[in-house]
């Protein structure tokens, strides 16, 4: 018994498939269904929402570090956009709640207890037009979602205040330096 007829069913079927629709299965099966603009995007979240350029993402080992360099940190945490006004900066969300945490004590002079605190992570400003350079300026407190840019401003670390035609971005990091957020971009 011949199989021609079903042959002829298959070669017809194949060919009926508009060419378009082979044309775009093609380019998927060479490139790939990915999209690099949302691999930065965590599970669960919107991508309508516009998620942050990351431009930085890739050139965080270009950064001209102030202090201590946490370019190996592994990145663990999205921390979206934040804004900056004149003193402050203000971070969309705090230090991932199961970062480590240490206190530390401040003395007075006589060597009394002035104050403990609890800090939970590192923040960390860049700055810069055609190089990057940044570091940590302030510890950040578990829950804290703002910080003052008063060591920016007094050239802690070597920093200083980025100009109006620089771009800001900041991160933070644990207070191990093992963990890291993305390198996310600051409105002024």
């Amino acid at each position: 018994m011949s199989n021609r007829p079903a042959e002829g069913i298959a070669w017809g079927l194949i060919f009926s498939i508009p060419l378009w629709l082979v044309i775009i299965y093609l380019c998927l099966l060479i490139t790939g269904c990915e999209t690099p603009k949302f691999d930065h995007v965590p599970w669960g979240s919107r991508p309508d929402t516009k998620p942050t350029p990351l431009p930085m993402q890739d050139a965080i080992s270009n950064i001209r570090w102030h202090g201590a360099n946490y370019q190996g940190a592994e990145i663990v945490a999205e921390l979206p956009e934040c804004t900056m006004s004149d003193d402050r900066i203000f971070y969309s969300k705090p230090c991932p709640s199961d970062w480590p945490s240490k206190t530390e004590t401040a003395y007075n002079p006589d060597g009394s207890i002035l104050k403990t605190v609890t800090i939970q992570g590192i923040a960390c400003i860049f700055y810069g037009k055609d190089s990057v350079e940044g570091g940590k300026y302030e510890f950040m407190r578990p829950g804290q979602t703002m910080k003052m840019t008063d060591n920016i401003k007094n050239g802690y670390n070597g920093l200083r205040l980025p100009n109006e035609d620089e771009q800001v971005y900041t991160c933070l990091v644990s207070i191990d330096g093992s963990k890291r957020t993305n390198i996310t971009r600051v409105q002024q």
